[in-house]
C-alpha cells in the first residue's frame, strides 16, 4: 500500500531531499547557538557569583538552586552536537549519493522521531505543557524529514526531469 499523494514526494524528490538538508542545517546552527549561548551564561554566573550549596535534611545531595537547570541547558548542547554530525551524515549522502549512509539517515531519523514521541509524552505527563507543545510542532518536521529520505532511498537517488514544452 503506497503513501496518500499528500505525501508523495518522487515528482520533486530532489527538491524535497534539499529541502531536508536545509531544514537539517538550519536547526543545527540554531541548536548550537542556544546551546553555546546557555553554557557561557552558566560559566559566567559560576564566575561571578558564590555558589552557595544547601544541604537538605538527609544529607545525601546537594542543591544549588542557582544551576538547577544545567544539565537541561547542557543537554541542549549536546543534542546541537548530535544534529551536526547527524547534518554533516545527510550532507555527505545526499552529494555523494551514498544508498548505505542514506539507511544509516533513516534508523537514526526513526530513533530520533520515536524520541520525540517519548519526549511529547513525557512532558504531557509533567504538565510541562508549553515543552510538550514544542516537540509536538518538532515531531511533523522530522516526520517530514524521514518520509522524504525514505522515498529518496527508494528512489536510489534517480531524479526526475521535467519535461520541456
Amino acid at each position: 500500500m503506497g503513501l496518500p499523494t499528500f505525501l508523495n514526494f518522487n515528482k520533486n524528490i530532489q527538491k524535497h531531499a534539499m529541502a531536508v538538508g536545509i531544514i537539517l542545517t538550519l536547526y543545527t546552527i540554531f541548536t548550537l547557538l542556544i546551546g553555546v549561548a546557555w553554557l557561557i551564561e552558566i560559566k559566567e554566573q559560576a564566575t561571578l557569583y558564590k555558589l552557595d550549596f544547601r544541604v537538605d535534611l538527609t544529607g545525601i545531595r546537594t542543591i544549588n538552586p542557582r544551576t538547577a537547570g544545567f544539565w537541561e541547558k547542557e543537554g541542549f548542547l549536546v543534542m546541537g552536537i548530535g544534529f551536526a554530525i547527524l547534518a554533516v551524515l545527510y550532507w555527505i549522502t545526499y552529494l555523494m549519493r551514498q544508498r548505505l549512509l542514506l539507511a544509516v539517515f533513516i534508523g537514526l531519523m526513526v530513533i530520533i522521531v520515536t524520541l520525540n514521541i517519548i519526549g511529547m509524552v513525557a512532558a504531557g505527563l509533567k504538565l510541562k505543557f508549553v515543552l510538550a507543545c514544542v516537540v509536538m510542532f518538532g515531531l511533523p518536521v522530522n516526520v517530514y524529514m524521514l518520509v522524504v529520505a525514505l522515498q529518496l532511498h527508494k528512489s536510489k537517488f534517480i531524479f526526475t526531469t521535467r519535461q520541456q514544452g
